[in-house]
Order: C-alpha cells, then structure tokens, then sequence
C-alpha cells in the first residue's frame, strides 16, 4: 500500500506522539498494516458500543482508518465526534476532516472545512484551498483568474513555492486569453498571435508573462516557464498553439 504525500504529513502530526508506530510506517514493517487492522477492528467494537469516548482514542480510530484507505468512514467518525463536542474544533482537528475529504476528492465538500481551518490558524489551509481554485479553474469554461491569483499569492505568503504559484497563476491567464482568442482563430490563419489578438487576451498574455518571469531560475519549474516566456516571443507559433494548430 503507498501512502499520498499529503496523508504522510497528516499522520506525521497524528503520531506525533507515537514515536515507535512513525518509525514502522517510515521504515515499511511488513507486518505493520496487519497490526492496524487488528486495531482498528478492535476501536470499531469499543466505538460502536458507544465506549470509545476519550479524545485520544477517537483519533487513534480515526488514524487507523485513514492508514487502511477508510477514507470516508474516517471522515465519518472525525466529523461526528467535531459535531458531537467530543472532540475540539480546532485547526487541526477540523483540517483532518478537510483532508480526509480531499483524500477522496471531494473538494467542494473540502473547502468550507478548509477556510474555517484556516481562519482558526492553519496557514496550509490556504494552500489546500488555492490548489483547490486551481483545479477548478482548469476544468471550468468561465476563467476567474483575478481570484485565482488572489487566492494563490496568499498561498505563496503561506508557503506555497513561489516557482509553482507563479506556473499556477501564469497558465492560469495563459489559458484565460486563449478562449478570448477563439473567434479569431477561425480567421487570418496566416497572421501572428498579437495582431489578431483581442486586447483583453493581449492584457492576459502579458500578466501570463509576468507571472511566468517571476519563476525562481533555481525553482523546479525554471525550464517549464523558460519554455512558455520562449513561446510568447514567437508570436505566429503562439498563435497556432492558442488556436490548437499545433501542440506545445
């Protein structure tokens, strides 16, 4: 079984106090995930005999499940037990119920978790939520990426790289001026991107550019944003990638 990232760093904090168990899940035990499910059939009798009350078994149960992919029914018990009082509301706890969600991709359902995560203190929360606008913003005909890039700067002041912030934001408006520039690609098929371009879209491409140029040159991404600000500078190949003539 692979463990996502994001889940390490959510059990990293859970076992912070469970030293030996951390050391088994970093060092792969064979035997460790017999050992969870034995414990998790045990705290699932205790927790459906109404027995498993204390704070710290909850999340015992809750750790488990999350370790054996229970994603939703580890959703379950920590937002029952965040409804019920039985545990606190606070950043951490109501993050796991964010994460536990994201696990199972269910942004939507994430993000009202996340923002109150985050106006309790989670600064990460605000990371989860510009990834979250992102992605939707990828998937969305309708481009928003004034909020975006709103959202995604206050990622970076949170800890977000700056080199994936500015690719976020820089394809973002990328993508943005090439639905504007649509109309035009059925037209002028020999002329270059900018004497065609609409001057919303050219106000797109250069706020693209800037956002591109902003990339750290020792960031991951530096050959990736290189690649693009190389492309706005050949403005007839732009336009044939912005009206899907030719792939990048």
């Amino acid at each position: 079984m692979k463990l996502h990232f994001g889940l390490m760093l959510v059990l990293g904090a859970l076992f912070a106090a469970h030293q030996p168990v951390a050391a088994q899940i970093l060092h792969g035990k064979p035997d460790f995930f017999d050992t969870v499910k034995i414990e998790a059939a045990t705290l699932e009798t205790q927790y459906k005999a109404g027995t498993l009350r204390a704070e710290s078994g909850l999340l015992k149960y809750v750790q488990a499940l999350t370790l054996l992919g229970r994603y939703d029914e580890a959703f379950q018990v920590q937002d029952t037990a965040l409804q019920t009082q039985q545990l606190p509301r606070t950043a951490e706890t109501v993050r796991l119920a964010a994460d536990l969600l994201l696990f199972q991709n269910k942004n939507a359902a994430a993000t009202p978790l996340l923002k109150e995560a985050l106006a309790l203190g989670d600064l990460d929360a605000q990371i989860r939520l510009a990834e979250i606008y992102v992605a939707e913003s990828q998937n969305s005909d309708l481009k928003n990426c004034d909020f975006v890039a709103m959202e995604v700067t206050k990622a970076i002041e949170a800890g977000m790289d700056l080199g994936t912030g500015s690719m976020f934001m820089g394809f973002c408006y990328f993508e943005q001026a090439q639905q504007k520039m649509q109309p035009e690609c059925r037209t002028k098929q020999r002329a270059s991107a900018y004497s065609v371009m609409p001057d919303s879209a050219r106000t797109d491409i250069r706020t693209s550019k800037a956002y591109f140029s902003d990339v750290p040159r020792k960031s991951a991404a530096a050959d990736s944003a290189k690649h693009w600000l190389t492309l706005y500078r050949k403005g007839p190949v732009l336009r044939q990638f912005m009206c899907g003539e030719i792939e990048e």
